[in-house]
């Protein structure tokens, strides 16, 4: 035999002891045990409990840690088909909060009454055992509170660099492990360990925004398990975590969101035009270009505004700059209810530009005890960075910025500036999820987006429906992010039928915009 067979020969029986080791490894793996729920009454009409998951599901006799759940009891009791299972997105949102808030106005109420609504704070977030990179309030803030929304100047750039390298580093110091196992793999499965502990034999679920990651993800790792899902704004899993990426982008650029938040300040813009000056204070006869004017300006300093006072704070004299209007925009843009109120405030804004008054300093009334810590940004951040493909040099990042900025003015930066500490973040995701398929799950996925979404584009929605078996879009007219938060009775009605009867709407179904944006 000559040498080239010889270790041909070889290679082969490698990796056939190699898959062999695997396989009985694999075949050996104990599974994690079902979590028992003593539920107790929590307020506002909740019950809640605990649950015990392990670290890591790989080794589920080891280190285990705490998921705080909460559920609203299914509403009819008689006729209660299960439990569905719910996630407001993020990451590093509370679904506690959601639970104690807006659950009971996004869920449609014929979906209340036949099942129990459950949800959990992720691993790494809220009241769930929480990935925490400072000692108290006040060491976060006086490491992150001076940092603007998003860096303009080369000297907020230097220092934004500096700070997502050290908050790295604090993060890996306090948490260790935990850092390396809080994606959205090991969410998806404690959400199956939970999925057992309700009794319930196939998952119901209804997640939005980066939620319906967590349920895709579910459905790549238990196909069979899937009774039904409802996806609404769901990020496209193969651009967030850079499956087969060939662009060298971070995620927060990847999956188009600066595109789709041009897109929708686009449609503000008109649709305040269309409303005229007594609907929308920002009305003129080129509304796209008094925004775009009042933006140019505002880069080249800020300007000090005579603020309401309001829910916000107690208003007066405010310095008001770029950064600040664009991120603000980019979440106000998700919600149109509230568009009458954001024109308004712009237009105050355009007013003090040729008006200007005495800046002030905001006070800083933050409380700074334990209780008060906010970690959503670090939960974010341990999520994303962990498990999607980024750049690893942040030299990088201006280059970046200007690219997508190009690509949609404003929001290009805001949103890739999101990304920059996963340059040095310093953990990887353990178990990931593969996405080089999707396996058809036992039951209907309907997916959800608004046409004008100010962080999903139509279009990103319109491929992944069409790639995962058994999925089904349905489109809302207008704008908003999710399309569930906006009250249409068009969209109730479809996941009504979608949860409870496991049916679709047809092909190409679209809903009709529930309320104009100005009235």
């Amino acid at each position: 035999m000559n040498s080239r067979r010889l270790l041909g020969t070889a290679l082969v029986a490698i990796v056939a002891v190699v898959a062999c080791v695997a396989s009985t490894a694999a075949a050996h793996r104990h599974p994690s045990p079902v979590p028992v729920l003593v539920w107790s009454d929590c307020g506002d009409g909740l019950r809640c409990a605990t649950a015990s998951v392990p670290l890591d599901h790989d080794h589920p006799d080891g280190r285990h840690i705490a998921l705080a759940v909460a559920k609203l009891p299914a509403g009819d009791s008689q006729r209660r088909i299960g439990t569905l299972f719910v996630n407001n997105g993020g990451p590093g949102n509370s679904v506690l909060e959601f639970m104690r808030g807006d659950v009971r106005s996004v869920v449609p109420a014929e979906v209340q009454a036949r099942f129990d609504i459950v949800g959990f704070d992720p691993r790494g977030v809220g009241a769930s055992t929480p990935v925490r990179c400072f000692t108290d309030t006040e060491a976060q803030r006086a490491a992150l509170g001076s940092l603007p929304a998003f860096p303009v100047s080369a000297e907020e750039i230097a220092a934004a660099t500096a700070a997502a390298r050290e908050l790295g580093r604090a993060c890996r110091a306090r948490n260790g492990a935990l850092l390396d196992h809080v994606g959205t793999a090991d969410v998806a499965r404690d959400l199956d360990l939970l999925r057992g502990a309700v009794g319930d034999g196939g998952l119901s679920y209804a997640g939005y925004s980066y939620g319906g990651l967590i349920g895709l993800a579910y459905a790549q790792l238990h196909p069979d398990r899937v009774r039904s899902m409802v996806l609404d704004a769901t990020p496209d899993p193969t651009a967030w975590f850079g499956t087969n990426a060939t662009r060298r982008e971070p995620f927060s650029v990847r999956v188009d969101s600066h595109l789709a938040a041009a897109d929708a300040l686009a449609y503000f813009a008109d649709s305040c035009q269309a409303a005229g000056p007594q609907q929308c204070a920002l009305a003129s006869d080129d509304t796209r270009g008094t925004l775009d004017a009042l933006l140019a300006r505002l880069k080249q300093g800020p300007i000090a505004v005579d603020l309401p006072a309001g829910p916000a704070g107690p208003g007066g004299p405010t310095e008001i700059t770029y950064a600040f209007v664009v991120d603000g925009l980019r979440g106000g843009l998700q919600f149109p209810p509230i568009w009458a109120d954001l024109a308004g405030l712009l237009h105050l804004v355009d007013l003090a530009a040729t008006s200007p008054s005495a800046p002030r300093h905001e006070p800083d009334d933050a409380a700074s005890g334990a209780d008060d810590y906010d970690n959503r940004r670090e939960a974010q951040l341990a999520v994303a960075c962990s498990e999607t493909r980024n750049p690893h040099d942040p030299r990088r990042w201006p280059s970046i910025v200007a690219h997508a900025d190009a690509e949609a003015a404003y929001f290009g930066a805001d949103f890739a500036w999101l990304s920059l500490p996963c340059a040095s973040w310093p953990a990887r995701a353990a178990d990931p999820v593969q996405w080089d398929t999707y396996p058809s799950p036992a039951g209907p996925i309907l997916f959800l987006n608004s046409q004008h979404d100010a962080a999903s584009t139509l279009e990103r929605a319109s491929g992944l429906a069409s790639r995962v078996p058994g999925g089904r879009l349905l489109t809302l007219d207008g704008a908003g992010h999710p399309a569930s938060f906006l009250g249409s009775d068009c969209v109730a009605r479809a996941v009504t039928t979608s949860l409870i009867d496991r049916q679709l709407p047809p092909p190409g179904a679209r809903c009709p915009e529930p309320t104009a944006p100005f009235g």
